[in-house]
């Protein structure tokens, strides 16, 4: 009989060596954003920011000034842990009565609900505020990131200028944004909500192609699926120009932006099995319903964060059915045996 035992335990020892010890999320993608008011290659940047988030961090990152891809004169930092950051060149004025600050930048990084992170920077050459009467912003810039086990987020805009004066005028110049969901928008003009000279009216109007000298192209906007789909990306400029002669100065990007994002799936929770002749038996038909409901798990681009799969495993698959076969065989020979016996 020990012969027997050991026969049907071995396939079981299989089962227990090859099933999974752990459910596995497929993570969303980071999500990251850029934004500047004008960039010259690595040389010069003005009102530069930048934001990232992902399951292992965030971070999010503010110059109004900088050179080389270092700040200068202090005007500019960077936040990694959670937290807030600012400064500025001058700030004038008190709360309530009229403010003007100049080359201000701020950023932060915040947790969400335990698993999630938010990272912001925040730019602009000048602000002026005064309550109830009139607000602007001159050169500025803004890009945002979030991140979630289940989606990712980025948005990021520049301005030209915006002017808001009391109730009755908006008023936006050199305008670029683009959104987590693979969209991005261009235009020269907008007043109170309305979009003049926008990417699609004006198409390659303001197109000049003078290779190797330059190439210069106004108001583009693109956005889609990305290489590692479902990672959407997008990115609009006012005015971007290329030149090969040039090329340590190369490219130059006013009112630029961009973002990228995507979407992950996190295990659901498994059903109750039923105690069926000392097996357990899964309810088919709400597996089959889970399976149709869930959502289709997203490659998580430049990100190593993942938990082990949901799911049985084919090595599982093949120790179930070893056992079976052995219990088989040894509750058949232990047959064979009574009967010789007998």
């Amino acid at each position: 009989m020990r012969r027997y035992i050991l026969f049907a335990a071995a396939p079981a020892g299989l089962v227990l060596a090859f099933s999974p010890l752990a459910a596995r999320a497929d993570l969303a993608p980071p999500g990251d954003a850029t934004a500047t008011a004008l960039r010259v290659g690595q040389l010069v940047g003005i009102s530069d920011t930048a934001a990232h988030a992902a399951s292992d961090g965030a971070g999010g990152q503010a110059t109004v000034l900088g050179v080389g891809g270092q700040p200068v004169l202090g005007l500019g930092g960077a936040q990694h842990d959670e937290g807030e950051s600012h400064g500025g060149l001058v700030q004038t004025g008190a709360a309530g009565v009229g403010e003007v600050q100049v080359a201000p930048w701020e950023t932060s990084v915040k947790s969400t609900g335990g698993t999630g992170r938010t990272a912001k920077g925040r730019a602009a050459v000048a602000r002026a505020h005064s309550p109830q009467v009139a607000d602007l912003d001159v050169a500025e810039s803004e890009s945002e990131a979030a991140h979630r086990p289940e989606r990712s987020t980025g948005t990021g805009f520049s301005n030209g200028a915006h002017l808001r004066l009391f109730d009755d005028l908006d008023l936006i110049v050199l305008h670029s944004d683009v959104t987590s969901e693979g969209r991005g928008n261009s235009y020269l003009v907008g007043v109170n909500g309305m979009r003049l000279g926008t990417d699609e009216q004006l198409g390659t109007t303001c197109a000049l192609e003078a290779s190797p000298l330059l190439s210069l192209s106004c108001l583009t906007a693109s956005g889609g699926l990305g290489g590692a789909a479902p990672l959407t990306s997008a990115a609009a400029d006012v005015a971007s120009a290329h030149s090969d002669t040039l090329s340590a100065v190369d490219p130059i990007a006013a009112f630029a932006s961009s973002a990228a994002s995507g979407t992950g799936t996190i295990p659901a929770a498994s059903e109750p099995a039923t105690e069926v002749a000392g097996a357990q038996v899964v309810n088919a038909e709400a597996a089959r319903a889970a399976s149709a409901e869930a959502p289709a798990a997203a490659p998580a681009s430049g990100s190593n964060s993942r938990l082990p799969r949901t799911g049985t495993e084919a090595a599982s698959l093949v120790g179930g059915g070893l056992l079976l076969a052995g219990l088989g065989a040894a509750i058949r020979r232990l047959g064979r045996r009574r009967v010789a016996a007998g």
